[in-house]
């Protein structure tokens, strides 16, 4: 769907002049990822006689998410295989994040115990570096709290 498309300006005009909230819109809920910024926003604002101005906001889950995807792409395919066999797991899908979490979570414990350098076993594998650990604990913290909202968000919200 894009702004600049007619038909969704005029979707979008006969729908706020349907409510009678022309004078009442400031501001358009728009996802991130569509293609939406200020130059095809500026379509909208064309073609619409709603007053005031019509301003983009983005939405922070959306945003989230993308802060989400970034750092899950900072971790290379060669850093999650080195932790795939330090760790021992199986082969990960790059879809289902929850195994990937429990994954990562597993070798962020791992590393806080110190169990890489107190067992011998552990010695003949590459080990992430310093600043490839921060990613990786900083990936399992974003993820951790995406899923606690995810799990608390319903008995937060329909209270």
């Amino acid at each position: 769907m894009r702004v600049c498309n007619k038909t969704v300006d005029y979707a979008f005009r006969k729908a706020v002049q349907g409510f009678d909230i022309e004078g009442k819109v400031s501001t358009l809920l728009l996802p991130n990822d569509e293609g939406f910024d200020e130059e095809t926003l500026g379509g909208l604002r064309r073609v619409s006689s709603i007053a005031p101005p019509v301003f983009l906001v983005y939405c922070c889950a959306d945003l989230f998410r993308l802060m989400v995807d970034d750092m899950f792409n900072e971790l290379s395919e060669s850093l999650l295989e080195d932790l795939r066999m330090l760790v021992g797991w199986g082969k990960c899908s790059f879809a289902n994040w929850n195994v990937w979490l429990a994954h990562l979570q597993q070798a962020v414990d791992m590393k806080l115990e110190d169990a890489f350098s107190k067992d011998e076993v552990y010695d003949e594998y590459d080990k992430p570096s310093d600043e490839e650990w921060v990613k990786i604990e900083t990936f399992s913290r974003l993820v951790g709290c995406r899923n606690l909202v995810i799990i608390l968000g319903p008995q937060v919200f329909n209270k």
